[in-house]
């Protein structure tokens, strides 16, 4: 008996591990400096990268792919990367985001992975999504975002 209840002890302990290394991401972004949707939403990325710290973060500058990993290049191939900006999740799967808008559901899966990430901003008493901010700044001309601004469309 004692046996028994050891070895379902032990069993649980390895499964517990088993889990938590799945709900450990890796995050790839692909960008180019002179792509104005991924200046854009790098502000955001960079916000998330240092709001998670225990996670893979790469950028990966695609103009010559100097600055990026051998994961990171490998990983392009095997998606056969087109189009930029791209964010890829790594964990027992590949999620692939391609697109501004789609980028920005990042934070979004991390938040399901339970990180505590920015996901929706409040300014002027008023919520705004992240895609919000994003969409704000493409139709006005803006800067990309800082995620606490005051101005363009939150002025109340």
């Amino acid at each position: 008996m004692k046996k028994s209840i050891l070895m379902a002890i032990i069993l649980s302990v390895s499964m517990l591990g088993c889990i938590s290394a799945t709900h450990s991401p890796s995050i790839y972004f692909y960008y180019s400096t002179n792509c104005p949707w991924c200046k854009l939403v790098k502000p955001y990325m960079e916000l998330l990268k240092s709001k998670v710290n225990d996670i893979k973060f790469e950028f990966c500058n695609v103009k010559d792919f100097k600055n990026c990993s051998s994961d990171a290049r490998e990983l392009a191939e095997k998606v056969k990367l087109r189009y930029i900006p791209t964010v890829i999740v790594k964990d027992s799967n590949l999620t692939i985001l391609t697109g501004a808008y789609e980028v920005l559901k990042v934070g979004k899966i991390l938040k399901s992975y339970g990180y505590d990430v920015p996901v929706n901003f409040t300014i002027n008493g008023l919520n705004y999504s992240v895609e919000d901010c994003v969409r704000c700044h493409a139709n006005m001309s803006l800067a990309p975002p800082t995620y606490n601004c005051s101005y363009c469309c939150h002025k109340t």
